[in-house]
């Protein structure tokens, strides 16, 4: 089996006109990334793609969103744009919340503004994509997950279900009501 080592990471850019390619592992999600540097090891496996992983009883559909509690929503978007040349990707003013684009396939920051009042920082919710709420919550609860209430529904945007690990970090799922996204 050969490996492919990576010197360098430019987001978008390739040293050829096709994408590299990475050896499978034995086991078919998973591919082995040759990085002599990472703290894990110079051989570590990582999914192949996400939109292939499932569990029994639901399945992912290829995005997470990093949510994070922002003062001032427009601010918030301009900073991400200018500091780490992200693009707004979605914005819901009226309900607010945004999302910006990362260089990472499926991965966005989403922006929740909140009460300037609240005082402190909300830290970062990861919010994971899922085709079916209702599965989804269904068989985490069956594993005797934790929600936090019931499965909330912005009217043909989204429903969500925030839910707990042991250590009491929250987790989100989505379930986008937007005709034609993941």
């Amino acid at each position: 089996m050969t490996h492919q080592t990576v010197t360098r990471c430019v987001p978008g850019a390739y040293a050829s006109a096709e994408r590299p390619r990475l050896p499978l592992s034995p086991w078919r999600h998973l591919v082995y990334v040759s990085a002599p540097s990472h703290p894990s090891g110079p051989h570590r496996a990582v999914p192949k793609s996400t939109k292939e992983l499932a569990v029994p009883g639901f399945s992912y559909n290829g995005t997470i969103t990093l949510s994070s509690s922002v003062k001032d929503l427009d601010a918030s978007i301009s900073w991400f744009e200018d500091a780490l040349g992200f693009e707004e990707i979605f914005k819901a003013a009226e309900a607010g919340w945004a999302e910006v684009s990362t260089p990472a396939e499926g991965v966005s920051i989403g922006l929740d503004q909140t009460d300037a009042d609240a005082g402190g920082s909300g830290g970062s919710i990861p919010v994971f994509g899922v085709v079916d709420i209702d599965a989804a919550r269904a068989e985490l609860e069956a594993k005797g997950v934790k929600f936090d209430g019931e499965t909330r529904e912005l009217p043909g945007m989204v429903k969500l279900a925030t839910f707990f690990d042991p250590d009491g970090n929250r987790y989100m799922f989505a379930q986008s009501l937007v005709e034609g996204a993941p």
